[in-house]
C-alpha cells in the first residue's frame, strides 16, 4: 500500500475530506490534491501527515524510499532531506532562509534545505536548525550568506554567539555580553554598532534569545557536497 493509498484509508475511516485532513494536519490548501495528482511530497510535509496519523513516518512511507523516490538510497551527504526518508544514523536539521525566519513561530515554507548532521558531534540534534545569515555584523568571521547552526537555548551565557530577536530591531546574530543585569549584543564588524539593553530596558520589552550558535558551515550549494565537520 502506497502512502496515498494510507491517506485515503484513514480519510475514510476517519470520515474526514482531504481538505479537512490537509487543515487539521497544517498543511496548505490543496497539497494533498498535488500529491495525489503526482507531486513529489517535501519530507517535512510527510512528517506532518504522519505525526497527524500518528505513526511513524517510516510506516507511513514504507520501509525504504522506493514509494516515493525510486530506489534512491538515503545519502550520507549533503541532503535535500524533504526527498528522502530519514536514517537512524543521522538528524536533518532544516536551514531557514534569514533570522527573520525564527523571530517568532518559525514557518516550514522558510526552509529551504536541510543538512545532514551526526548527532555525536552535534549534541540535542533535535533541538537545533539552520539559519542563513542576511548581514555583514559578524564579518569577517560570519559572512553574509553563511549558515549558523544553533541550539535552542533561552539563557544562554555571556560570551556566546547568538542569534536573538527583539521587536524593535527584528531577529540577529550577535556576541553576547553580560554586564550585571545588563546585556550587550555586540557584533563582530567595526562597522557596526554594538546594541546595549539596560535593565530598565530589559523589563518593558522582551529579548528573546532563539539559540545558542553551535557551528558555522559555508558555501551551502546542494545535497551532492559532503557533510561538514560540525
Amino acid at each position: 500500500m502506497s502512502f496515498l493509498d494510507k491517506i485515503d484509508d484513514f480519510c475514510h475511516q476517519h470520515n474526514k475530506s482531504r481538505r479537512q485532513v490537509e487543515r487539521e494536519a497544517g498543511l496548505s490548501s490543496g497539497m494533498l490534491s498535488r500529491w495525489f495528482s503526482g507531486t513529489k511530497p517535501r519530507f517535512d510535509s510527510l512528517q506532518l501527515i504522519a505525526d497527524y496519523m500518528q505513526m511513524p513516518i517510516e510506516d507511513l512511507v514504507g520501509p525504504d524510499v522506493a514509494d516515493i523516490y525510486g530506489s534512491r538510497p538515503v545519502p550520507d551527504n549533503w541532503s535535500d532531506a524533504p526527498d528522502v526518508v530519514r536514517d537512524s544514523a543521522l538528524r536533518y536539521i532544516p536551514v531557514y532562509r534569514s533570522p527573520d525566519s525564527v523571530a517568532q513561530d518559525p514557518d516550514p515554507a522558510d526552509i529551504v534545505t536541510h543538512l545532514a548532521v551526526l548527532p555525536d558531534n552535534t549534541p540535542d540534534a533535535d533541538k537545533c536548525c539552520g539559519v542563513t545569515i542576511t548581514d555583514s555584523g559578524m564579518s569577517p568571521y560570519i559572512e553574509p550568506g553563511d549558515v549558523v547552526i544553533i541550539r535552542a537555548d533561552d539563557e544562554p551565557a555571556s560570551e556566546d554567539i547568538v542569534v536573538v530577536y527583539t521587536p524593535e530591531l527584528g531577529t540577529m546574530c550577535r556576541k553576547l555580553v553580560r554586564k550585571g543585569n545588563d546585556i550587550i549584543l555586540q557584533p563582530f564588524s567595526m562597522h557596526w554598532n554594538a546594541t546595549v539593553f539596560r535593565q530598565e530596558e530589559l523589563d518593558l520589552l522582551p529579548v528573546i534569545f532563539k539559540g545558542k550558535v553551535i557551528a558555522i558551515v559555508r558555501n551551502v550549494k546542494s545535497s551532492s557536497d559532503s557533510v561538514p565537520e560540525l
